[in-house]
């Protein structure tokens, strides 16, 4: 799929414990398919808990003039924290078994509060216009492509002092 890692296809022959030699192994009718993006919502990569574990979800009808959403749950309460968005996948070591998942950075993130409950939300219409009000989706993401996102909490209870959330992929109509 579109912005997503490359497939790989292995085939491997094992010998048996008798040692007969056979005449090997065929393949036959295999079909490899080239698939455009699927629009939707695609979690990947785990978060870096530390004393809370933090989730990425997204949801909403992708189609012209509905609402998406992205949900931020399970943070810490209160806590600061970096709404990062990107062009790619990556999977950058961060140290202290964190990675960061997001890959072309757009800017330098969106800083966003989590509230009381260790959540957020965030909502936006598609196509994505100029934001109104603060909490908006960003402007400029084309249709037919793949943008990237995932969230960093301050995390006073982690060895790296914040906490990540998964990463979400949201492939626009």
């Amino acid at each position: 799929m579109a912005g997503f890692p490359s497939v790989v296809v292995k085939y491997r022959v094992d010998a048996n414990s008798d040692n007969v030699e056979s005449g090997g192994w065929n393949i036959d009718d295999f079909v490899l398919y080239s698939l455009d993006a699927i629009p939707g919502f695609w979690p990947y990569g785990d978060g870096c808990a530390g004393s809370f574990a933090p989730a990425l979800a997204g949801s909403g009808t992708l189609t012209a003039g509905s609402t998406v959403t992205l949900d931020v749950t399970n943070g810490p309460p209160g806590a600061p924290g970096l709404l990062l968005i990107g062009t790619s996948q990556a999977d950058a070591d961060l140290g202290a078994g964190c990675s960061l998942l997001v890959g072309g950075l757009i800017g330098a993130g969106i800083s966003l509060p989590l509230d009381g409950g260790g959540a957020l939300q965030l909502a936006g219409p598609l196509p994505v216009g100029i934001p109104s009000a603060p909490r908006r989706l960003p402007v400029g993401i084309p249709s037919g492509t793949s943008t990237f996102f995932q969230f960093f909490a301050a995390d006073a209870g982690s060895a790296t002092g914040f906490s990540t959330t998964n990463a979400l992929a949201l492939t626009f109509p």
